[in-house]
């Protein structure tokens, strides 16, 4: 099958459009594929999506890591250690 945009180039590229639910399917070799796919939207990476995540809940996390267990503070308090004391003796 012939690239449908040179008619010259044999057809290695084939895309499916579904536009209104009607399905159209196109064919083109590689140099016109390039041609047409710059037109598509770039679908985001792997690492895009996931960073985006990370940025959208890091405010959440950041705001959950201040909290502190009230019966560790009273705990705390009534011994008289602080967190420092906790880690350098081993404990968390």
């Amino acid at each position: 099958m012939k690239c449908e945009s040179c008619n010259k180039k044999l057809a290695t590229v084939h895309l499916t459009e579904i536009i209104e639910n009607e399905k159209k399917e196109r064919h083109f070799c590689e140099d016109c594929a390039q041609n047409v796919t710059n037109h598509f939207p770039k679908a985001p990476s792997p690492s895009d999506i996931l960073t985006s995540l990370i940025n959208q809940v890091s405010p959440e996390i950041r705001e959950m890591s201040k909290t502190t267990c009230p019966d560790a503070v009273s705990l705390r308090q009534s011994t008289g250690n602080d967190a420092g004391d906790d880690k350098r003796q081993g404990r968390q």
